[in-house]
């Protein structure tokens, strides 16, 4: 008798990690906001200050404007230590600036938490941009157009089960991919004096 169980225990042993990766995986969902026929989603900046952020898979930082800048250094929530340079960033627009970069160091939307997430500075009077540097660093994520949320999904494995089984109409659930940019080209230099 012994024996016997010690060999059912054994299978159970066994089959334990097929059990759990057929699981699914835990996903959340956030409801989104409509403002001007954008989505926005609310995230909180290094523990101390709410802001909506447009989703923007195009944009390679995580984008805040200059004037939302200095609200957050006044609130203290950045500091000049998290300054780590400066870039050239293209616009929409297509036009090129040169734009200040720093180091959030915790960028949390819904339970979903990130640290040292790179951002850029956009000029005054934009809105802030949820873009890749905080977008690729999750396992999954998605828009689901029927129910007007954003979904982050922990498990790469269940996230395309999910989002083709939550509606069977085509055009109900967007999964997106993020966008490969190229870089920025540096400005022109002089050539040396002869």
């Amino acid at each position: 008798m012994p024996r016997r169980i010690a060999q059912a225990l054994g299978r159970c042993v066994l089959a334990l990690p097929l059990i759990l990766a057929l699981q699914p995986g835990s996903a959340e969902t956030i409801k989104l906001e409509r403002r001007g026929g954008l989505d926005v989603v609310p995230a909180l900046v290094n523990g101390a200050v709410s802001l909506k952020f447009i989703i923007d898979s195009g944009a390679s930082d995580v984008v805040i404007p200059a004037d939302v800048m200095r609200k957050l250094v006044r609130s203290g929530a950045v500091t000049d230590r998290d300054v780590i340079g400066t870039t050239v960033v293209r616009l929409a627009d297509g036009s090129e600036h040169s734009s200040r970069r720093f180091v959030l160091h915790e960028l949390k939307v819904g339970d979903h938490a990130l640290r040292n997430v790179t951002a850029t500075v956009s000029p005054e009077g934009g809105e802030p941009l949820l873009g890749q540097s905080f977008l690729a660093r999750l396992p999954s994520w998605m828009i689901d157009n029927n129910r007007h949320a954003l979904v982050l999904d922990d498990d790469r494995a269940t996230s395309g089960k999910r989002a083709a089984s939550s509606d069977t109409s085509a055009n109900t659930v967007t999964p997106v991919r993020p966008a490969v940019l190229p870089p920025v080209p540096s400005p022109p230099r002089s050539p040396p004096p002869p």
